[in-house]
């Protein structure tokens, strides 16, 4: 692995790492109170008091603000790592020799190089903050309706197991998918033709 390879990896895995903690514990929180939802909401219909419908509707608010918080914090660490990333191209880009750009500007170059910016952070965007999301009810769900609705533990982690089956197969299809069409030969103009032109990666 390259040096470049391991600011990178470190940029986006241990720079501003409290923040990366506060997603674990956010959604951690948000799955805690999305499965006392349903508790509180049993405990509600069986003496559909005042104060049950409150701490329903009270419960079902902290939910949606934890999961909102943790989706929050993640698309604003995706946004702070690609400011620094796209800062570090810069400076680099510009110690290169006027050779090696190929008589090309230093902003068409950055603007070349950063169009996979967003790629590189999808981490902090996307896979951190819903995996964490999906995989703390997941974990905890069976749990749940063992203490509180003696379902069989085996039964709910057979569905979970099923669950998590179908959705790696989606995903690994949607995978291929994607990297297929970031193999695709870019499409340029070429001026000597007037028309459009492939060049192979």
């Amino acid at each position: 692995m390259s040096p470049g390879h391991k600011k990178i990896l470190q940029l986006i895995f241990l720079d501003r790492f409290h923040f990366k903690l506060l997603i674990l514990f956010l959604s951690l929180g948000a799955t805690l109170l999305g499965l006392s939802v349903p508790y509180a909401q049993k405990v509600f219909s069986a003496d559909l008091s005042y104060s049950g419908l409150f701490i329903c509707v009270l419960l079902s608010l902290a939910y949606l603000i934890f999961n909102q918080l943790t989706l929050f914090v993640g698309q604003n660490e995706s946004v702070q790592a690609q400011k620094k990333l796209a800062e570090l191209l810069y400076r680099h880009n510009l110690s290169l020799k006027p050779l090696t750009l190929q008589h090309k500007t230093t902003g068409e170059v950055v603007s070349l190089y950063t169009t996979d910016v967003t790629s590189v952070v999808v981490w902090l965007e996307q896979s951190l903050p819903h995996g964490l999301t999906t995989l703390f009810p997941l974990l905890l769900t069976p749990f749940f309706l063992f203490y509180f609705y003696d379902l069989p533990l085996t039964f709910s982690f057979l569905l979970v197991a099923v669950l998590v089956l179908i959705n790696s197969l989606m995903a690994f299809r949607q995978s291929v998918f994607f990297f297929r069409f970031k193999v695709l030969p870019p499409i340029g103009w070429d001026s000597s033709t007037s028309g459009f032109r492939t060049s192979a990666v």
